[in-house]
């Protein structure tokens, strides 16, 4: 079977074969033409299908993902709720350490952290300014668009895409 690209090539000379005829359409360009056609359909259906398996899975995977990511969070959960029950346990009955069977807990002082009580009582030197400068595409598409001015630097492209439906003939079938 021919790939994508040599299929069009083949059009191509297809193309080329009937300027050469002056335009008649021989029994044999004909020919040719109409199995290039089913060739190009076949390959199209065949591509078509891929994207929308592949489409499927990237789907799939991200709610998966979703779902691990779920369950993850309530592993989390569970994890420091039963850290923060024997932390609170260690507390209550003043035990700096407590050994189990298979592991051994201890109570440990974390390093010192910075608790805000009054953010307007701290100094300016304290603060640290963050300036980020970034084009608004879409202020400047609003710009050319709606309000008629041209951009300097820039420009309006229009981009295009393929969109993948079934086939009306597939619907009938």
């Amino acid at each position: 079977m021919s790939t994508l690209p040599e299929i069009v090539m083949l059009a191509n000379t297809l193309e080329d074969k009937l300027y050469e005829a002056n335009g008649q359409l021989t029994p044999e360009l004909e020919e040719e033409l109409a199995m290039t056609g089913m060739m190009l359909k076949d390959k199209i259906d065949t591509y078509c299908f891929v994207i929308k398996t592949m489409e499927a899975k990237a789907k799939m995977a991200i709610e998966h993902m979703q779902q691990w990511a779920d369950i993850a969070k309530r592993c989390e959960t569970a994890q420091a709720n039963l850290q923060m029950r024997i932390h609170g346990a260690m507390q209550v009955l003043d035990y700096p350490e407590i050994h189990g069977m298979e592991f051994t807990v201890k109570r440990q002082l974390n390093p010192p952290a910075v608790k805000i009580i009054d953010e307007k009582l701290i100094p300016g030197e304290f603060y640290i300014t963050k300036h980020e400068t970034k084009l608004s595409l879409s202020l400047i598409k609003e710009a050319i668009t709606k309000d008629g001015r041209l951009v300097p630097g820039c420009d309006l492209e229009r981009k295009e895409k393929i969109v993948i439906k079934p086939s009306a003939r597939r619907i009938e079938q």
